[in-house]
């Protein structure tokens, strides 16, 4: 096995590696902008900082390359040479080369030895005639085979992450009160006052949150690094398929967890691939149809509750849903009684299943029915998602639903038997309690298999129990966890279901790790071992597929009056309020240790974020808000006001109801809709936003807390 480079050798790799992105940027943006001379003078720097550092560290092959393609942007920035489409060839093919052999050196401490003489003469060739537009095209020499024991992805150089100064000096800080936390704790610990170490113990967990999130953001990274090599990518590729393209990049900032920019870096070169060949229609067409003849490719990236939404868009023709729809009945891949009822957004998520292609036209880019599935399949493996939606001769775009990290994540602890499993929260629509007499959700038997009936709609229904065969019987009363599993849903039916937490994802065991149905491993809180399990391998596993309904609705044997939902609380004992359930977002439990109180507000932190939470009794009534921090655990209803989550505090969720119409209060309230007899008890049908209105009863109550 050969020695790693030294030090210096390292730092040489991880600097040429930033020049030659840059300088693979700029030769792109000079094939549009060939009269920017302060790109063409940026390119120059990067390759002559390069050249000069390979012949300081006796890298003789790279200095000779990097001397010809100096001489050649020299001649460019004196107005010798006119750049080209032949000129931008030959230095893209330079940065390839190039790139080769820093892989090399990194593997093996030398560049080695290799016949370069076609590159240099091309280079020279260059710079000795000036090159014109109508000149044959020179294209990028095709990648050099790899050696066998290549890794695949990203370098062994982009192990390194560069870290601002100001935030180690953070976490040091952070480690120094720990150290002092974890003495004083040691100290307290045989106190016979519980006060004191619970005093202590409060402090180390509110200081081990916030270094948990220092940590965390000394791993995210802009979005746009694993982007700065796509516009040299659609370049290459325009010029494959003939046609003109040109790419927006908006969002860059945007930061995310280097694990997932990792993970995301295939399926945004097949999506980017897909556009250029399938999407974006050749300049003639173009023209033809009232369009410029460049095409338009936009990547665009924001943060959007708690995740990354990453789209990739064209201006192209759009998916033609017809033409998806013949050729899905033309395979037979879906049944003509499913065919009736499908809309839209379920014909185009068929171009996500492996193999499937609407054209007939096979090229070196695509057209082989692959790359989409792997999209969905690299997404899913990360918690991720991705749907499309197209126009007919306006576009198509593809939204990815991307997770902040992969260290840490939130998951919903279930349980069948005596095991525990963890389910990725992101995953997570909504838990409802299933078994005789509830309302509005209970398992019947459609066609030999079983569904969860919820709220009029059909669900399809996997038992955890049955999957992993956990001995024992199952309760009379379990509950059905809903799943999102790419662009559809599945219910999964579970004995019990345990708190929201924090879970730190470990790889699991090489034995299990070709088990689809397993995202990883992970220690709770207790001490107990947790597999953490994939929505969309566990879909696999039942047999369910990807292709799964969203919801198969349950057709009425007569028409019905709007309807109403809501989830009915209990604010107090013997007080039961409403919730209108489409403004619900979670379902959180939160310890007593998790509940912070600042400027008289009591927060919790949630989701990356600190979560106001209002008592909802008080807030209707504020003469009877009371203190619940007497509890050892705090259940809050998360809801959205004006893009702003408020957890509201409850004694416990009893159910998810439907009503026709809204009756009038019984007692008129500041907040309340309505009265009406449900679960057995009159229960007041709730208005949120008029709770959180500017001079309503939260107003008056959060005043009264400060004070």
């Amino acid at each position: 096995m050969s020695e790693a480079p030294d030090p210096i050798v390292q730092e040489f790799l991880l600097e040429s590696r930033e020049h030659l992105d840059q300088l693979d940027r700029d030769l792109v943006t000079l094939e549009s902008e060939p009269g920017s001379s302060a790109t063409l003078a940026r390119a120059f720097r990067a390759l002559h900082t390069l050249k000069g550092t390979c012949g300081f560290l006796g890298f003789t092959r790279l200095g000779a390359i990097g001397h010809a393609g100096e001489g050649l942007l020299a001649r460019l920035r004196d107005g010798d040479v006119t750049f080209s489409l032949d000129v931008a060839s030959a230095l893209l093919t330079l940065v390839d080369r190039v790139r080769r052999l820093l892989d090399q050196i990194e593997r093996t401490g030398s560049e080695g030895t290799g016949d370069d003489s076609v590159l240099l003469s091309a280079l020279q060739r260059l710079q000795g005639a000036p090159a014109t537009g109508s000149a044959p095209s020179m294209r990028p020499v095709e990648p050099e085979e790899e050696p066998a024991d290549e890794p695949s992805g990203s370098t062994p150089g982009d192990a390194r992450i560069k870290v601002d100064v100001q935030r180690l000096d953070r976490l040091m800080d952070l480690v120094g009160e720990l150290v002092l936390a974890r003495n004083q704790l040691v100290t307290r610990a045989g106190s016979a006052d519980p006060r004191t170490v619970q005093e202590a113990t409060q402090r180390m967990s509110a200081l081990t949150s916030q270094i948990q999130s220092e940590v965390m953001e000394t791993r995210l990274q802009p979005i746009a690094t694993a982007w700065d090599r796509l516009p040299r990518l659609v370049r290459d590729t325009a010029v494959a398929c003939g046609k003109e393209v040109r790419l927006e990049l908006e969002g860059g900032a945007t930061e995310i967890d280097r694990s997932v920019l990792d993970a995301i870096r295939d399926p945004l070169v097949h999506l980017v691939r897909n556009a250029i060949d399938h999407g974006i229609e050749s300049p003639t067409v173009r023209e033809a149809c009232g369009k410029a003849r460049a095409g338009v490719l936009r990547l665009s990236a924001s943060h959007a509750g708690g995740r990354v939404r990453l789209e990739v868009s064209d201006d192209g023709a759009g998916i033609p849903v017809d033409r998806v729809r013949a050729r899905a009945l033309e395979r037979g891949l879906v049944a003509d009684a499913r065919a009736q009822h499908m809309s839209d957004r379920e014909w185009l998520d068929l171009v996500f299943r492996a193999g499937f292609t609407t054209t007939d036209k096979v090229t070196s880019v695509s057209g082989r029915g692959v790359g989409l599935d792997v999209v969905r399949e690299h997404l899913a493996a990360i918690g991720g998602s991705v749907e499309v939606r197209t126009q007919p001769l306006a576009g198509t775009t593809f939204e990815l639903r991307l997770p902040l990290t992969l260290a840490i994540v939130p998951a919903l602890v279930v349980a069948c038997g005596d095991e525990r499993y963890a389910l990725p929260q992101s995953a997570v629509l909504e838990v409802v309690r299933t078994g005789p007499g509830r309302n509005g959700a209970g398992i019947v038997t459609v066609a030999g298999g079983r569904v969860l009936r919820l709220r009029d709609a059909l669900i399809p229904l996997v038992s955890l129990r049955e999957q992993f065969e956990v001995p024992g019987k199952a309760p009379e009363h379990g509950f059905a966890v809903v799943l999102q599993s790419g662009a559809s849903c599945f219910a999964l039916q579970v004995d019990e279901t345990g708190e929201t937490q924090e879970v730190v994802v470990r790889p699991i065991g090489a034995a299990h790790r070709g088990l689809a149905v397993f995202a990883g491993v992970t220690l709770l809180g207790d001490g107990r071992v947790a597999l953490i399990l994939d929505p969309a391998g566990t879909a696999r596993r039942a047999g369910l597929g990807l292709d799964l309904p969203v919801a198969v609705p349950v057709p009425p044997t007569q028409p019905v009056a709007p309807e109403h939902e809501w989830l009915v609380c209990e604010l107090r004992e013997g007080w039961f309020g409403a919730l209108p359930l489409g403004e619900v977002l979670r379902i959180e439990e939160f310890g007593r240790d998790q509940i912070e109180r600042l400027g008289g507000q009591l927060v919790a932190r949630w989701r990356g974020q600190m979560l106001p939470l209002v008592e909802l009794a008080g807030a209707i009534d504020p003469d009877r808000a009371t203190s619940r921090l007497s509890r050892r655990r705090l259940t809050a209803v998360v809801h959205e006001s004006a893009g702003v989550p408020v957890g509201w505090l409850v004694d416990q969720v009893l159910d998810a109801v439907v009503t026709i119409e809204i009756p009038a209060p019984v007692v008129p309230r500041t907040g309340v809709r309505g009265t009406a007899e449900l679960v057995g008890h009159p229960v007041d049908l709730l208005d949120p936003s008029a709770l959180l209105a500017p001079g309503g009863s939260c107003e008056r109550l959060a005043r009264r807390a400060a004070a």
